[in-house]
């Protein structure tokens, strides 16, 4: 990772962790102002040894590392709609599924109980059929179903 990405990365880091402890932005934003004082006071610092010495006295991304893990936070602020917050996935739509099972209702001719019945066209597919209560239907694929009467 070049040096540019790395210290974008620590600042973009940097700011969302002090926006977890301060979740107001006009309260924020003095934060943001300090910690990009910070990092413009090491804006002219070009040698690499510097940047990523061996020891952590030395290293300035080592320490900027050790201050982000210090700072923490224990509960960090998830936005609502966002993956681990309290509204994500809530009220989602309802699975498509490949065949619709749907009841067909008809009467019996000993004094009308209802049994349901599922019908699949020759295509494989299942579609609403629903008879009314002592009618009987004049669809023909009726006769096809089986334990018809």
């Amino acid at each position: 990772m070049s040096t540019r990405s790395t210290v974008s990365s620590l600042y973009r880091r940097s700011l969302k962790l002090s926006l977890d402890w301060c979740v107001h932005r006009h309260l924020w934003r003095g934060q943001a102002l300090y910690i990009r004082s910070l990092f413009e006071a090491q804006k002219n610092v070009h040698d690499p040894r510097l940047q990523r010495a061996s020891s952590p006295n030395d290293a300035l991304f080592k320490e900027t590392e050790d201050l982000l893990q210090k700072w923490k936070h224990p509960d960090p602020y998830r936005p609502p709609t966002a993956p681990g917050g309290s509204k994500y996935e809530r009220n989602l739509p309802s699975p498509i599924l490949d065949q619709i099972a749907t009841l067909t209702f008809h009467s019996s001719s000993k004094g009308g109980f209802i049994s349901p019945r599922i019908r699949t066209n020759p295509s494989g597919m299942t579609f609403v059929k629903a008879d009314m209560i002592g009618r009987t239907s004049t669809n023909s694929s009726d006769a096809n179903v089986a334990g018809d009467t």
